[in-house]
């Protein structure tokens, strides 16, 4: 769904017959600078979720966190459909290693 000019999609996450997790997506639609993107979802899901900053930065998988440190090096990084689809792997690995509770 959207909200205001962000773009959220939820999705859940099943194996076998027990639920996993819940996977939450967020996109700001009106930004290109990457890094300025980035600050605006973190603080986006700060309010939309009530979590305090160390909570989302936490919730944030290892290749984006990579990734976001190389653009430290880089003036301009283009982030590509690859680094969701490294992140979805990352969640559901995390997901498949938890217990079912």
């Amino acid at each position: 769904f959207e909200y205001q000019d962000f773009i959220i999609n939820l999705g859940i996450v099943n194996q076998s017959q027990t639920t996993k997790g819940l996977i939450l997506e967020v996109a700001y639609v009106p930004m290109d600078e990457t890094r300025e993107g980035y600050c605006l979802i973190q603080e986006f899901l700060q309010s939309f979720l009530n979590m305090t900053k160390p909570m989302v930065q936490k919730a944030i998988t290892e290749q984006l966190s990579n990734w976001l440190r190389s653009l430290k090096e880089k003036k301009d990084a283009e982030y590509t459909p690859s680094i969701s689809l490294l992140q979805y792997l990352d969640i559901f690995l995390n997901m498949r290693k938890q217990p079912n509770e």
